[in-house]
């Protein structure tokens, strides 16, 4: 937490912004106390501030809670803990929802168009909050010396219906979704390659980043649920 906030506090310094953490003083309220403002949002609440003392990021946003990855993951960049999407600062008690936004949802699973997908390497594709949240993830595990490798990810309406006749659905002991209801569709899921340790970091970490292994008997396949 300290390395961050020195970093911040450099940036400060060259913008010119007065900023207190923990005392509620000028341009910026200290993210442990507001912790419905986001990272980027504070950063953006202080800098329009300037010379306007005693203005405050504002109580109670809509935007996402403050990136937790702040505070519990001190070795991320600078550049990966302002404006990104949230991580969990504590394991939620069960499953959280999963996001399928209006926009998404308009789009229908299995067509979600290119401008709502990015990439994450090779042929393979989630939904933005899901790629950015994945390629962070990917980041602390190679920090931590660990790697994993990905065997599918987002998958069109044709994609679900080529699979599901070939793997069987669920419902008939398959380990395919019906067409047009699984997260894949979303741009929410992937499966991933993973050895043993892999599995470990992703059981002890992949909550922190908003992905949960949500299919019992498939310890490949991980969700994101933020």
């Amino acid at each position: 937490m300290a390395d961050v906030r020195n970093r911040i506090s450099e940036i400060q310094r060259r913008i010119g912004v007065s900023a207190a953490w923990g005392g509620g003083g000028p341009g910026w309220s200290n993210p442990v106390t507001a912790p419905n403002t986001s990272f980027a949002r504070q950063l953006g609440d202080a800098t329009a501030a300037g010379a306007s003392a005693g203005a405050t990021a504002a109580a109670g946003s809509t935007l996402p809670p403050f990136a937790a990855a702040a505070t519990t993951d001190p070795s991320l960049t600078l550049a990966e803990a302002l404006g990104t999407t949230p991580v969990y600062a504590t394991k939620p008690n069960g499953l959280p929802a999963v996001g399928v936004n209006d926009t998404m949802a308009a789009a229908g699973n299995g067509n979600l168009p290119d401008s709502l997908l990015a990439s994450i390497g090779g042929e393979f594709r989630l939904a933005k909050p899901a790629a950015d949240a994945y390629q962070r993830m990917v980041n602390a595990a190679r920090r931590d010396g660990v790697t994993f490798g990905v065997s599918d990810a987002y998958r069109s309406y044709a994609d679900q219906v080529d699979i599901a006749g070939r793997l069987g659905l669920y419902g008939q002991g398959g380990l395919a979704a019906v067409p047009g209801t699984s997260n894949h569709g979303w741009g929410l899921s992937l499966d991933l390659d993973l050895d043993d340790r892999a599995q470990a970091w992703m059981r002890d970490n992949g909550w922190r980043y908003g992905y949960f292994e949500d299919v019992a008997g498939e310890p490949w396949h991980w969700t994101y649920r933020a």
